[in-house]
């Protein structure tokens, strides 16, 4: 069973959060820099907040700041949990000029790292 979770954030969020110079309190350093390269920072912010609230709905991990948001050299998005990339966890990114949305989805229930296993030979 693949269970989904879509999230939204409007950009008036990320204008909070800018206000109060409270960036690292949401985002890695990594997103942060990947968002700044983008004349439209906030609306890429957004997308990452979104897709780590998804994230958090459906895992029910506490903790933000355990989750990245990594993309792709072809741009797409992928979630980083302390560091290892899921590989039971797909999520989507898309936004329009005020408005993010994510849609974050995990494979029966499991939330899988990439690491590769030990193998004994």
């Amino acid at each position: 069973m693949i269970q989904t979770v879509f999230e939204s954030i409007h950009t008036r969020t990320i204008a909070k959060i800018l206000e109060r110079n409270s960036l690292e309190r949401f985002f890695s350093c990594a997103e942060i820099e990947y968002c700044r390269q983008y004349k439209d920072m906030d609306i890429h912010l957004a997308g990452c907040l979104a897709a780590k609230r998804a994230f958090l709905k459906i895992s029910h991990i506490a903790d933000l700041k355990k989750i990245e948001i990594k993309h792709t050299n072809n741009g797409k998005p992928c979630i980083l949990l302390d560091r290892k990339r899921l590989r039971s966890c797909c999520v989507s990114i898309s936004h329009t000029g005020s408005i993010a949305v994510a849609l974050c989805g995990i494979n029966n229930g499991k939330i899988c790292s990439s690491k590769k296993k030990k193998r004994h030979t």
